[in-house]
């Protein structure tokens, strides 16, 4: 059952505005943009808009999903001043199963953009640990080599300073050949 002001919020949905020519019920039955991350601000504010309308769909509670959509489709047919010539109770039942539609459809958009949204955050974050480990790999094969040079290095004969300064050399005879 419907308190008197669901019922006045539902008549309101009707009245078109002069200066617009348009009616709060077109915007109601207005198709929502496909459900893509640009246009997440949009479906966000449409959400907000349909969810903040003061008025319950509880009344359709003992309805059958099929019948409502049902309803919810011939009231989409109909413009605001079609609906203002039904009688009040089949009108509030047409205009309330367009709202739970409408409501049901911004939410699951909502969460399909939500899980785009974590698909696309999951791939960013994938691609950039595997940036990181390729480098942290390159890193530790550079020491690795570093360390075998110096092993190297350790295992010949002469001073220690004799040693590092062959390694030094090794190593830039290596850098300029590994440059083009």
């Amino acid at each position: 059952m419907l308190t008197q002001q669901e019922q006045e919020a539902i008549d309101r949905l009707f009245i078109v505005d002069p200066t617009t020519e348009e009616s709060t019920w077109k915007g109601l039955k207005a198709d929502p943009q496909n459900p893509t991350l640009s246009h997440f601000e949009e479906l966000m504010e449409r959400a907000t808009w349909l969810l903040a309308l003061p008025i319950s769909t509880a009344a359709l509670a003992r309805l059958p999903d099929i019948k409502i959509q049902r309803f919810a489709t011939e009231a989409l047919a109909l413009d605001a001043n079609r609906m203002k010539e039904i009688q009040a109770r089949k009108r509030y039942t047409l205009a309330l199963s367009v709202l739970h539609v409408q409501r049901a459809q911004v939410l699951d958009d909502v969460a399909e953009m939500f899980c785009k949204r974590l698909l696309k955050i999951q791939h960013l974050g994938r691609e950039t640990f595997e940036a990181a480990q390729k480098a942290a790999q390159e890193r530790l094969t550079r020491l690795i080599e570093v360390l075998r040079d110096v092993t190297h290095a350790y295992e010949r004969e002469g001073t220690v300073a004799e040693r590092m300064e062959a390694k030094a050399r090794r190593s830039s005879l290596i850098e300029r050949k590994a440059l083009p």
